[in-house]
Formats: structure tokens, C-alpha cells, sequence
């Protein structure tokens, strides 16, 4: 199944599961409370149920390392969730699409769009705070274990003035169970917005040569790596 999405988000998928392996009854360091399908409203986590997949490179810039997709002003990247195991049914959600950057400066904001396939449709939610997407069978009943493994995908078309910066989103995928109750799990990523130009002089990689770039020459004007490879500024 291919699904298209927009931005930082979260995926959560509820299952009726009575496999009893890999519980977690703490609440784990990243758990969200914002919108359905939180741990606040579950009794228990479980791990290994889902995975973001499809990335581009590990980014270690938080408390962990996470999983990046790397894309660029106006265009549209395709984020992906794998439901390793599930239950009886479960769904999926995609959320945080409109948090504030995490790098550079948190006053960035991921400007995007949603763009689902029509054919395997995401159903927007307008949460408490921000605005979410559950994937299920369409009719609020939940998908069938049978179909996992299985990945999911949500392209996420941004907008061509979407500030330059790294911004973190969740998938997660929250179930129910006759013998675990209510459980959980989210997965943190980062969606990477970058410059896709090689500009000379743009020094910043801000895909514009101004005197934010004059200020970085400006740092290490007339150091000579040669006659001073001892300096600070001469990286190999």
C-alpha cells in the first residue's frame, strides 16, 4: 500500500493483541499527550511494533539518534511507517506536523500539505492543538493483523518557503486488548529541510548568498592553513 504525506508527525495504531512480550508499564521518554491514541490514555507500552522506515540517515542531534528524511522547499517527501506485528485490528496515526524546529530555530515552522493517494487514503483529524492523521480501514474498525508486516506511506508536500531547518515528527500505533488492555507505541523522526542548490558563496547552505555568509569569511579572514595548520578553523 502507498500513501502520501506532509511534515513532522506521529502514527498511532490500536491492535488487539494477546501476545504478552516486550511490554514496557513505564511510560516511555518520549510519549506524547496532545492527541488520541497518547499513553496517558493507554495502560501500558509495548515495543517493537513499529518502526519508521525508508529514512535517509541517522541524525544525532536530541537525546538519541534518530531516523531523517531529507528533503527540500516545494517538494514532497515520503514519510514511512512499518507495523511489524499487530493483533486482531489495529490503526495507524501520523501527528506533530506542526511543531516548531528543533536545530536552528524553533520559531520555524514545517509549512506543508497533505497529498494521499486516493486510493489508500490518510483521514485528517483536527486535534486539541494541532491537526493529526489516522490510516485504518476507512470505516473507524481498524485493520486486519493478517496484512502485517505491512509499511505505510504519507507523502508530505512542503511548501516552497518552508524554512531550512530540522523538524521532529511521530508516527505511533496504539491498540486494545482483551488480556493487555489498552497499549502503545511512537516513534520519533526527523524530517531534514536543506538546500538542493550547490550556490557558490552560499556558505550557510541557506540557498542565498548575503551577509550572513560575508560574517563566516569574515571569521577566519587571512587564516593560512599552510603557514598555520595548528589553527583552530584549519579542520581536515
Amino acid at each position: 500500500m502507498n500513501i502520501r504525506i506532509t511534515g513532522f508527525t506521529v502514527v498511532g495504531v490500536f491492535l488487539i493483541n494477546s501476545m504478552t512480550a516486550n511490554i514496557v508499564s513505564a511510560t516511555p521518554p518520549q510519549a506524547t499527550t496532545r492527541n488520541n491514541n497518547c499513553n496517558a490514555c493507554h495502560e501500558r507500552v509495548l515495543m517493537n511494533r513499529l518502526r519508521v522506515t525508508e529514512e535517509d540517515f541517522l541524525m544525532d542531534i536530541g537525546v538519541r539518534p534518530l531516523r531523517t528524511y531529507l528533503t527540500a522547499p516545494g517538494e514532497v517527501v515520503t514519510l514511512s511507517a512499518t507495523i511489524l506485528t499487530g493483533s486482531d485490528l489495529f490503526a495507524v496515526q501520523l501527528k506533530y506536523l506542526d511543531d516548531g524546529a528543533v536545530a536552528k530555530d524553533p520559531n520555524h515552522l514545517l509549512l506543508w500539505s497533505e497529498a494521499n493517494d486516493p486510493n489508500n487514503p490518510w483521514t485528517r483529524h483536527e486535534g486539541p492543538n494541532q491537526p493529526y492523521f489516522t490510516k485504518d480501514d476507512g470505516k473507524g474498525g481498524g485493520i486486519p493483523n493478517s496484512e502485517t508486516p505491512v509499511t505505510y506511506h504519507f507523502d508530505l508536500r512542503l511548501d516552497p518557503y518552508t524554512p531550512l531547518d530540522v523538524y521532529e515528527v511521530v508516527f505511533a500505533v496504539a491498540g486494545r486488548s482483551n488480556i493487555l488492555g489498552k497499549w502503545y507505541q511512537e516513534e520519533h523522526f526527523y524530517i531534514q529541510v536543506d538546500c538542493p542548490f550547490e550556490l557558490a558563496g552560499d556558505l550557510n547552505r541557506d540557498c542565498q548568498v548575503d551577509s550572513a555568509d560575508f560574517a563566516l569569511m569574515a571569521e577566519n579572514w587571512l587564516v593560512n592553513c599552510i603557514h598555520d595548520p595548528n589553527n583552530p578553523a584549519c579542520i581536515r
